[in-house]
Parts: C-alpha cells; structure tokens; sequence
C-alpha cells in the first residue's frame, strides 16, 4: 500500500514540474545557450559515433562538463536546435531530481523514526506517515521553488540540474 503511496507523489511532482515548466517550451535560447548550444559546431552531431561523441564532450566551450555538452549533443541529435527538445531535457532532469529529493527525504525521516526508543506498531505507523507527509511537502517546495526557474528554462543550466541530480542520486544509493 505504501508503494502507491510513493507512486503517486513522484506521479505529482512530475505534474507540477510539467504545469509550471510546459508554457516555457517555446522560450528562445539566451546568454551562454548560444556559445554552448547554437553556435557550438561539436555538439551539433550528425551520428551516433564515438568520435562525434568525444568531439562533443572534449571539445565543446565548457570542455570540463562532458557529460552535459554529450546531452546536448543527443538533443541536437533528435531535434536539431529546436528550443523545445532541450527544455524538455530539462523539464524531465527537474522532475527526476524532484523525486530524488523526495526519496532522500524520506529515506532520511525513516532513519530518524527507526531510531527512536518508542517502537511501537502505533509509534512505527504514525512514523511513517509523518515521514511521507514531510518529504513529499519537502519535495513538492523544491519542485516549485521559483529559484529553480533558471535551471530549468535556461538550457546551458542543465549543467547545473545534473550535477544536482547526481548528488541525489549518489546519496540516495548510499
């Protein structure tokens, strides 16, 4: 039952990422999107080779962020440079994170819940639910949080969403 539970919140936060982010789809590119995106000849890809990829990842402007600048090359890659594959990109990086937050949220409310002296079966439920109630409300201000408008609609900040995403995901792992 707690699965659903857990489905449905990730469920929400892609909601909200999608309601707030979709009307942005049409932005156009600014600042920095035009020296690491448009005018930037080595993400801009023709195949899905390793000498195309590495030429993206190593070659590119910010050549300390391979793994940005080769998902800016699969988006060129599918789209070519309309402004809406990249947001979208972003949009779901967003909502991934959210639910990472979510997840280590959580995850971190649990352990604090467990350790308590009083284990009650009652104590344990009311732990649980207060855990869920927390992260998700957690989650759902970091999702929304208008500071989090820039990595999402400025696509060279994809740089910065996926070091978030990392760090999540690193901690939730361990």
């Amino acid at each position: 039952a707690m699965a659903k539970f857990h489905i449905l919140i990730c469920l929400v936060l892609v909601a909200v990422s999608l309601a707030l982010y979709l009307p942005t789809l049409d932005y156009s590119y600014a600042l920095d999107d035009r020296d690491n995106i448009t005018e930037n000849e080595h993400i801009q890809i023709t195949a899905l080779t390793p000498g195309q990829l590495h030429s993206a990842a190593t070659e590119s402007l910010a050549d300390r962020r391979p793994v940005a600048n080769v998902t800016f090359a699969l988006n060129y890659l599918i789209g070519g440079l309309d402004v809406r594959g990249f947001r979208l990109v972003n949009i779901a990086i967003h909502s991934a994170t959210g639910i990472l937050v979510y997840i280590l949220a959580f995850l971190t409310f649990q352990t604090v819940c467990r350790n308590r002296k009083d284990d009650t079966e009652a104590v344990l439920q009311s732990g649980v639910k207060a855990s869920l109630i927390g992260a998700a409300a957690a989650a759902l201000i970091w999702t929304a949080h208008p500071l989090q408008t820039q990595s999402v609609i400025y696509i060279v900040q994809r740089m910065t969403s996926l070091a978030t995403l990392f760090y999540l995901s690193a901690l939730c792992l361990y």
